[in-house]
């Protein structure tokens, strides 16, 4: 028996504003630094030049959020929907933010939310803020409160929806997916977010129709591209996967996480070869990232490449002592190589990490039954019958049967 690490699907969240501010200038002034220059104007209150900017960011790519953001606060200034001291409040909370200076970030919202007449934006980007900080529970007024004030701005709906998702309360988010939708049917992130709720909620069907739909509206939203690779992956259609996770390494999204799942599905498919190609990737993006070395020590294994295999589940231990599937399959290389001493003394750790291990009583009995110490495998497969759960029947027969052979 070998084991393996599941996906890791991590959630990618749209957070309004959330981009870094950049410098700008040079021949050819990207989408980027337009956005940034139209802060810098929103913040000096020169509302018109601060449009400009922000429609020119929009130009160059329709999608950006933030710079959706920063133009509705300067028409809104424009056309006195809010007070300059607001917008230029919230400009500079902005720009605090992204500059790290997390507490100014706070106190230019909370002096823009004390200010009258209330201004709805106000509270999104504060219940922005908490929710990147986790705080759901105090992000969630300041939803409720923004829709209140503007009950027609979708990703005030959609923002709300999310807290309740990372708070894995999946059926009061989808409601407000929905909603959010009905506002403004074009608002591809809402979809894409709706899909990771359908996703956790079973419902890998209507995930993958949202997936979709994100990307007819926004054909280069990699990761909607990512997220199918994750629905596919679970369902066990491997292939549309690595085509999946491939779009989204090409649209730019060449992380971590994005090598490593494409390499989970590589690996799954039986291509080994691929599968350590892109754990390596993973690696060179998180030196420290366990269960990259697991699971390409598992490729390394199934390639009979014992010697690299080894390394890789010893440094996975070595970064996490604690991490016993390492433990489990540097004892099934162990095994593979003779080594049947180092084996047994990895499976008892994963015994001793986790008591509760029929796997590893059954491994350990074996090993010690091949490597002629009769006596210990007798009492490790007796281990194994009272340890292990029900559907290791088949299993438990034949330990009864090995026990019986070895006294005789």
């Amino acid at each position: 028996m070998k084991r393996s690490t599941k996906l890791y699907n991590r959630l990618l969240v749209t957070v309004f504003l959330a981009l870094a501010l950049t410098g700008c200038g040079g021949p050819e002034t990207s989408p980027m630094d337009h956005y940034a220059e139209g802060l810098v104007h929103g913040q000096q209150g020169r509302f018109a030049e601060a449009r400009s900017e922000f429609q020119a960011a929009l130009a160059g790519d329709p999608a950006m959020t933030p710079a959706q953001g920063g133009l509705r606060i300067a028409e809104d200034a424009l056309n006195d929907r809010v007070s300059r001291e607001i917008a230029v409040l919230l400009y500079t909370g902005a720009i605090h933010g992204r500059n790290g200076k997390f507490f100014d970030e706070l106190v230019a919202y909370d002096k823009a939310a004390a200010l009258q007449p209330p201004y709805f934006l106000t509270h999104v980007f504060r219940g922005n803020f908490y929710s990147n900080k986790k705080a759901y529970l105090k992000a969630i007024p300041d939803y409720l409160e923004a829709i209140r004030l503007d009950s027609t701005y979708a990703r005030s709906y959609d923002n709300l929806a999310l807290c309740y998702q990372q708070k894995g309360q999946y059926d009061q988010a989808l409601p407000l997916h929905n909603r959010a939708l009905e506002k403004d049917p074009n608002l591809f992130e809402a979809y894409y977010h709706r899909a990771y709720t359908f996703f956790s909620l079973g419902d890998s069907a209507r995930a993958i129709v949202d997936c979709r739909q994100a990307l007819a509206l926004y054909p280069g939203f990699a990761e909607a591209h990512y997220q199918l690779g994750i629905i596919y992956s679970a369902g066990g259609d491997y292939q549309q996967a690595i085509t999946s996770f491939t779009r989204a390494i090409e649209l730019g999204l060449d992380t971590r996480d994005s090598f490593y799942n494409r390499a989970v599905a590589y690996a799954a498919s039986g291509d080994d070869h691929r599968a350590v190609g892109d754990y390596t990737r993973a690696l060179a993006e998180d030196d420290r990232y366990v269960p990259a070395y697991d699971n390409r020590g598992n490729s390394y294994t199934r390639l009979g490449d014992y010697e690299r295999a080894i390394s890789d589940y010893t440094r996975a231990v070595t970064l996490n002592p604690q991490f016993s599937a390492s433990y489990f399959n540097r004892g099934v290389a162990y095994f593979n190589r003779d080594e049947y001493d180092l084996a047994i003394a990895d499976y008892e750790k994963v015994i001793e990490l986790n008591p509760g291990d029929g796997e590893a009583y059954f491994n350990l009995a074996r090993t010690c039954e091949t490597a002629g110490r009769s006596r210990e495998a007798i009492a490790a497969y007796q281990r194994f019958i009272d340890k292990a759960p029900a559907e290791f029947a088949e299993h438990k027969a034949y330990a009864r049967e090995r026990m019986a052979a070895l006294k005789e």
